[in-house]
């Protein structure tokens, strides 16, 4: 019989989902539609690195719960979705926007991030440690640039780099190793949320379909947006 969602950690992904696409909004209207909106800089910079923050996290608290539930056939199983999935956002990328492709996303890094946290999901003060030494490895990655572009996945950007969307390893596993931590000392026992209602249905619902609206969403909106003639269309 299969076990009972969390409706908390639902909830949670259902959240990020739902801020991720409203920043992607703004950010279509400011790359497709020249709005003056200042997306890469300021409050809405904030708003989108707490998106991925509670995003990734998400990620590391629903990895810790579902180690001691599922085998890890069935974890591997999702992680080479997660990464063809990231694969397929590469190419298209790759084919519409050749030199700002996406090589090192957020799908990316939680795919990858996943298969090196695993074998820590059950150890949350190591995972703490790891989180705060990741971090700390990452800010000082980001001060550096070299020339070759083979370590921009760890955090090693080169001076000529650009992308669309980038969550290299460092410092963004941090997180995961966080929600691994959080999952273990603090969403071990059952959901805090044991009923689902009319406001928390909706999260519910977008958190247990993540996937799936965040691979379709982007090309949906830059769609409704073109037909609205609100931006021109893109390709």
């Amino acid at each position: 019989m299969e076990k009972k969602r969390r409706q908390d950690i639902d909830i949670l992904r259902g959240l990020a989902l739902l801020m991720m696409v409203f920043y992607h909004l703004l950010f279509d209207l400011s790359f497709f539609g020249n709005y003056d909106i200042p997306v890469l800089t300021g409050f809405w910079k904030f708003f989108a690195r707490s998106t991925a923050i509670l995003f990734i996290t998400t990620a590391g608290i629903s990895l810790s719960l579902a180690a001691k539930e599922k085998p890890f056939k069935q974890i591997l199983q999702r992680i080479t979705i997660i990464l063809f999935a990231a694969l397929g956002i590469s190419v298209t990328t790759f084919l519409f926007f050749k030199e700002q492709f996406i090589f090192f996303g957020i799908l990316h890094l939680i795919g990858v991030s996943l298969l090196i946290t695993y074998p820590f999901h059950n150890k949350p003060k190591l995972s703490l440690l790891l989180s705060f030494f990741s971090l700390l490895l990452g800010f000082y990655l980001s001060t550096t640039t070299i020339s070759s572009s083979s370590f921009l996945w760890i955090g090693l950007r080169s001076e000529q780099f650009q992308t669309l969307d980038y969550f290299p390893l460092f410092p963004w596993i941090s997180f995961l190793f966080l929600g691994i931590f959080l999952g273990n000392k603090i969403y071990k026992k059952k959901s805090f949320i044991q009923k689902e209602n009319i406001i928390t249905k909706p999260f519910s619902f977008l958190g247990k379909h993540t996937l799936t609206i965040y691979l379709i969403h982007q090309p949906l909106l830059i769609l409704l947006l073109s037909l609205l003639g609100i931006i021109s269309f893109p390709f």
